[in-house]
């Protein structure tokens, strides 16, 4: 029987090449692990030795057949190495070099260069050791689970047993080459058995490499969950900033390193000013917005090293690390404050947000992290005591400070249904006509053990616990009772705090409120301060216009002290404007102060609306505003607040001395009296809110 040899190692070497192309193309296609590459170059190097046997004859035999051999015990000691790299192993690539080095060194010998028989056991038993070898690599990658990994045993424990049982066999074979090349390399080569052997295997690695590359992934896609688990036990997802939990970890390991005299730590918390009118008129979205913008604004402001973290719903902390100087907390808890001030823009609403903070401070790191966390939150509590929008450092009195409060706290959510509120009035005086054009109503609180409690005191509690709501409704409700009872002329003006128009059914109770009281729409003015209206402009001026439909009269409060009362004038048909009182109470002398009231006053004078300035206790004063233009007035040169019982007696005392009285200037003078020192109790103070 014949067979053409060149036709037979050709077709070998092509399918040799191939596939380690093959194997090479998908490694590097990134479908698969390192192993491939290896198991490719496997092929290249068999295919090189293949080729080596078919130029038998026209080169020196150790050329060809020697070189040849080596290759192709490399090819499969290669293979082997693929499989160690595959199960996670080093690689061996010295062996690899000294076994085809001693291979080569051995053939220079003659005598064992012409023992075929020789060469054919050993050539026979090294290639199925290397095949056995790579069998027992992939089976005891037993951990992985691979379901292709059997195949592939049995795969390459058949190519070891096909060499070492069909080289020895060779000089039974029927054919032959005739030029005395009969080593066992040549023959197994051309088996057919090791060649579809070879095939097979080629793809089962691929198959291998396929579902490893899938198992990584699944292990990859595990490994990523549980980061991200870890990550969000330890972050908030909204902002992605350190959670409280994490905080306080983090702020225990800066103690430790404190302790050894590294640093110092300021510990910051961080509550934005009624963050919750936010969420109440604008959505919870639009909320989350805001503190992910915030969040962002707080990183640029601190320095590399320093922790932010998000600690509650609208509140945050931030672990400074101080090179022993204390005075650096101050300034970054101002750079916060500047920074949460810059105006939003979110979906179209213009927002103003603003910050108070609590500061605590170690120098030497011995105090714990609860109590750093608590002195902060006392300073935190001060600060919003103290008008909001500042920070406090903890001081050691701040605690019996913030007993007060929560006591103050608990009797107010009481103090309604004890009845120990009361509305007092003060008059608004008509500059022109000397008459009572109406009354303020302001709110007092009368304890049964502390006496009468400033509104300074419980106002800003009362917003803070969320007892404003009902306790502006009975003022509301009272005060038009009351004023049902005046002249027909006579307004009642009620100033509003910020919180009430996040309600959405307003204008509802204050028309319920005019109805119980009987009190006609019309002389009811409700008086409206800039920070009522920043909470969200659109939605506000629209309750406005509702509540002017019905025939209410809208007042800006406190005009000139924010930075957008003009703008708001302009944009909604005030009834009228109240020049903060901080501006009159500089008059005569400074120059600034006037400015501004003569202003304020050109103003309504081209609007043509009433000017009110608040707060007239000196005959010069009034002597400047009516100069200026203002054609209102209130303030203790006229009256103190009055008790509901005694309003109506001063109108008509008011109007006595307006008719007995020559003249305008005349009728001013006489009630001017010299003005007494007032007491903080006695300091006129808004219903409800700052004013």
């Amino acid at each position: 029987m014949s067979i053409d040899l060149k036709t037979l190692f050709l077709l070998t070497v092509y399918v040799e090449a191939m596939l380690g192309l093959l194997l090479l193309l998908v490694w590097i296609q990134g479908r698969a692990t390192i192993a491939i590459a290896w198991w490719g170059f496997a092929h290249l190097l068999r295919s090189a030795s293949i080729a080596l046997y078919g130029t038998y004859g026209s080169v020196l035999d150790v050329v060809s057949i020697g070189v040849a051999d080596a290759m192709l015990f490399s090819s499969y000691a290669v293979t082997w190495t693929g499989a160690r790299i595959f199960d996670g192993r080093k690689a061996l690539p010295g062996s690899l070099l000294a076994g085809a080095t001693a291979w080569l060194f051995a053939c220079q010998f003659s005598a064992f260069a012409q023992a075929t028989e020789l060469q054919a056991l050993l050539s026979a038993g090294i290639i199925a050791a290397f095949m056995w070898l790579t069998a027992y690599e992939v089976w005891r990658g037993r951990a992985d689970g691979l379901l292709s990994r059997w195949p592939a045993v049995l795969i390459f424990f058949s190519i070891g047993a096909i060499f070492l049982l069909r080289t020895p066999l060779s000089a039974m074979l029927p054919w032959s080459t005739g030029d005395g090349a009969t080593t066992s390399a040549w023959l197994t080569v051309i088996s057919t058995e090791s060649l579809l052997a070879t095939i097979s295997g080629a793809f089962i690695l691929l198959a291998m490499a396929k579902e490893r590359a899938e198992h990584q992934h699944k292990i990859a896609i595990e490994e990523q969950a549980a980061q991200q688990i870890n990550h969000n036990l330890h972050h908030d997802v909204l902002t992605g900033l350190a959670n409280r939990s994490h905080f306080v970890e983090l702020l225990h390991e800066q103690l430790t390193q404190a302790r050894n005299g590294r640093h110092g730590i300021a510990v910051h918390h961080i509550d934005l000013d009624h963050f919750e009118n936010v969420n109440d008129t604008l959505g919870h979205a639009i909320g989350d917005q805001l503190l992910c913008i915030v969040a962002g604004r707080l990183r640029r402001c601190v320095r590399h090293g320093d922790i932010v973290a998000r600690i509650g719903g609208d509140e945050f902390g931030i672990i400074q690390i101080l090179s022993k100087d204390p005075p650096e907390a101050g300034a970054l808890a101002q750079r916060l404050i500047e920074a949460i001030d810059e105006p939003y823009r979110i979906e179209g609403h213009d927002l103003i947000v603003s910050a108070s903070i609590g500061i605590s401070i170690t120098l030497s790191g011995y105090e714990g992290a609860d109590r750093l966390l608590k002195n902060a939150d006392i300073a935190l509590h001060c600060a919003k005591a103290d008008g909001r929008h500042c920070h406090r450092f903890f001081e050691p009195q701040m605690e019996a400070r913030l007993q007060f409060r929560r006591a103050l706290e608990i009797d107010l959510r009481s103090a309604l249904l004890r009845q120990e509120f009361e509305i007092v009035y003060q008059p608004i005086i008509d500059l022109g006509t000397d008459e009572v054009a109406g009354f303020e109503a302001l709110l007092r609180w009368n304890h049964p053990e502390r006496g009468l409690v400033s509104p300074d005191e419980f106002i800003s509690v009362a917003e803070d616990i969320g007892i404003i709501q009902p306790l502006g409704d009975w003022v509301l409700w009272k005060a038009c009772a009351d004023a049902a009872k005046w002249p027909e002329h006579v307004r009642l003006a009620v100033n509003l705090s910020p919180i009430q128009f996040k309600r959405a059914d307003l204008p509802h109770c204050v028309l319920r409120s005019l109805t119980a009281g009987g009190l006609p729409a019309h002389r009811l003015q409700l008086e409206i301060t800039e920070s009522a209206l920043l909470q969200d402009s659109e939605a506000t001026l629209g309750t406005l216009r509702h509540l002017r439909g019905i025939g209410v009269g809208i007042v800006m409060d406190d005009f000139g002290a924010g930075h957008a009362s003009l703008s708001y004038v302009c944009r909604f048909p005030f009834d009228g404007i109240k020049i903060d009182r901080n501006f009159v109470k500089e008059l005569p002398s400074n120059t600034e102060c006037l400015t501004i009231v003569r202003a304020a006053a050109g103003i309504a004078a081209s609007l043509k609306i009433p000017a009110t300035a608040e707060g007239v206790e000196t005959t010069h004063q009034l002597e400047k505003i009516l100069a200026e233009g203002c054609t209102n007035a209130q303030g203790f040169l006229f009256s103190l607040p009055l008790p509901a019982t005694q309003c109506r007696a001063f109108i008509a005392e008011r109007a006595i001395m307006r008719a007995t009285a020559p003249s305008p200037r005349r009728r001013q003078s006489s009630t001017c009296a010299a003005p007494r020192p007032l007491t903080a109790l006695e300091a006129p103070v808004r219903v409800l809110g700052s004013g």
